[in-house]
């Protein structure tokens, strides 16, 4: 049993809901992070509870679900930018950290967000088993990742379009 513990992959664990799942996912998995991704900081102040956002430690990135970059709100190349340096940070190969990421109804957002931070974890030719953990850790039946989101971070990440055919496969 000992000889099957050691050599277990070490794993980041992500939970993704929506903003009004926060504070019951919060207490069932007590995370070491919590990640919000909303449309402004009034708006997470208005749907995270204060005590779960200074409970853990908090990022929050702000901008609007949008596909399209010309969208006021949309999210940019340096948000994405901003999120990819902090998954390099929180989430590296042979990570073990705990985050729990939400956006509005934890559909495009925040499992957008969690792929991204899959393919950080994984490496470099493991999108799909990214998507399959993404899918796995969303508690909304259906998910479809922001597709800006996934473009700017396959181009971010050097994946020549891999992120961009996993992300076709949720839904």
């Amino acid at each position: 049993m000992g000889e099957r513990r050691r050599n277990q992959i070490k794993m980041i664990n992500l939970s993704v809901c929506s903003a009004m799942g926060v504070p019951i996912l919060f207490r069932a998995r007590n995370p070491e992070y919590v990640i919000s991704i909303m449309e402004s900081t009034d708006r997470i102040r208005e749907t995270v509870p204060g005590k779960i956002l200074w409970s853990a430690k908090h990022f929050a990135f702000c901008f609007k679900d949008s596909p399209v970059a010309t969208m006021p709100g949309a999210p940019t190349r340096e948000d994405v930018k901003d999120l990819v340096k902090t998954g390099r940070e929180l989430f590296p190969p042979g990570a073990t950290t705990s985050a729990l990421i939400h956006c509005s109804s934890g559909m495009s957002r925040s499992p957008a967000a969690a792929f991204i931070f899959f393919c950080i974890h994984f490496g470099s030719n493991r999108e799909e088993q990214a998507a399959v953990r993404t899918t796995i850790c969303c508690e909304q039946n259906i998910v479809v990742p922001n597709k800006l989101m996934i473009e700017y971070a396959d181009e971010l990440l050097h994946r020549n379009g891999e992120m961009l055919k996993q992300r076709d496969t949720f839904g």
